[in-house]
């Protein structure tokens, strides 16, 4: 059975599934295709294990833990018990919370400096600890320790991830609703720093804090989690950009996608002007998109024109690149193209993965087009050569 059928089975996400799968949890049979992609055929014991290891995982079980007791049923008791006194140990500090709870919701408080008092008091059920003449000290101390980095976490955070994330995309595009976004979740740590300026009262400036240090604190994990967005995938249409692609992109890991795109296509020529030579660009169209998720998506299109001898001579070039794989010939509008496919319906839209290499050619024009389509989106996307124009 295929992996979606295994997830609906099992209750499992696709992640989930190829995480147990690189754990080694689990070997299924699968095959490469050209490109290198794993299809993956699971057995009904596949199926069953898999939903063991979710019970297993539902009750806290770690990997190591799971790994260890399907290589040596003996030790399940020793496992269980480990697993026990975690359980054990997060249930005794949830009822300490719980009863400080309880004890604060008896008091009614009226607000937030009472509710926090009321919650920091140790609870009866529980020795109180020794105080000693330092206690107020310590506590001031952590207090400013606290503030410190509830006010600056958020933008060093913000800037970390921000570095991070320009380190995967070579033509970045920014996205700016998630650009303010990002400066709206910063905008709580700039008012704890403007707060001793403002001119409220000390009762008025304590409650301010404290309404401000909530959000501060929800920034430090908001902001540099919005911050991964303000990238939102890499994008060009230059071509002075042709095969210029990021390192890691997966096309320059293909034998296919070298062969077909060639090294130096005729877009432009040199025209003789009064300060000498000027490159002048022809009728050409390029396009490289890549976001590198955890399911990626790239297009790579190139097109120009041809002289009609160069014509020839490149359709018989990628005839004779695609004679070793199992292409297929199809007439669209003014185009004849060459096609590799993963089994997705041909010009129409995809609702899972896909591959398309394509090379298509206008013989009115003498026009040429190069694109490789690649997508683990599963139908969230649509692969670019169905936005061009065909006719």
């Amino acid at each position: 059975m295929k992996i979606k059928e295994v997830c609906e089975q099992t209750g499992l996400t696709d992640r989930a599934v190829r995480y147990y799968i690189e754990e080694e949890l689990i070997t299924p049979f699968y095959k490469e295709n050209y490109l290198g992609r794993r299809a993956f055929d699971f057995s009904q014991s596949d199926a069953d294990r898999l939903g063991q290891i979710a019970v297993l995982r539902k009750f806290g079980f770690t990997i190591a833990e799971i790994r260890e007791i399907f290589a040596r049923p003996d030790a399940i008791g020793n496992v269980l018990r480990a697993v026990r006194e975690r359980k054990e140990k997060n249930l005794s500090e949830q009822q300490t919370l719980l009863c400080a709870l309880t004890r604060a919701q008896e008091e009614q408080p009226d607000s937030i400096s009472a509710l926090v008092s009321y919650l920091s008091e140790p609870v009866e059920t529980l020795p109180l600890p020794a105080s000693d003449g330092n206690s107020f000290g310590v506590l001031r101390v952590l207090r400013s320790v606290g503030l410190f980095f509830a006010t600056w976490l958020p933008p060093i955070l913000c800037v970390l991830a921000l570095i991070v994330v320009l380190r995967f995309y070579y033509y970045p595009v920014y996205n700016g609703f998630v650009i303010a976004l990002t400066a709206l979740s910063l905008l709580p740590s700039l008012l704890m720093l403007l707060l001793p300026r403002l001119p409220l009262k000390e009762r008025a400036k304590r409650k301010t804090r404290i309404v401000i240090l909530v959000f501060c604190v929800l920034s430090i994990v908001i902001s540099p989690i919005l911050t991964f967005g303000i990238v939102s995938r890499s994008e060009t249409t230059d071509i002075r950009n042709y095969r210029k692609l990021d390192p890691d992109c997966l096309a320059n890991r293909i034998d296919l996608y070298q062969d077909l795109f060639p090294a130096w296509p005729h877009y432009f020529e040199n025209v003789r002007t009064e300060n000498g030579f000027e490159t002048v660009y022809l009728d050409a169209h390029y396009l490289y998109r890549d976001l590198p998720a955890f399911d990626y998506t790239y297009d790579i299109y190139a097109e120009w024109p041809l002289e009609e001898d160069a014509f020839y001579a490149e359709i018989e070039r990628v005839r004779d690149v695609f004679s070793a794989y199992p292409y297929e010939m199809v007439e669209k509008g003014a185009y004849t193209c060459m096609i590799l496919s993963d089994g997705e319906p041909l010009f129409e839209p995809v609702t899972d993965s896909y591959t398309y290499c394509i090379f298509a050619y206008n013989e009115a024009e003498k026009r040429v087009r190069y694109l490789f389509c690649d997508s683990l989106e599963n139908g969230e996307d649509q692969p670019y050569y169905l936005e061009l124009d065909w006719d």
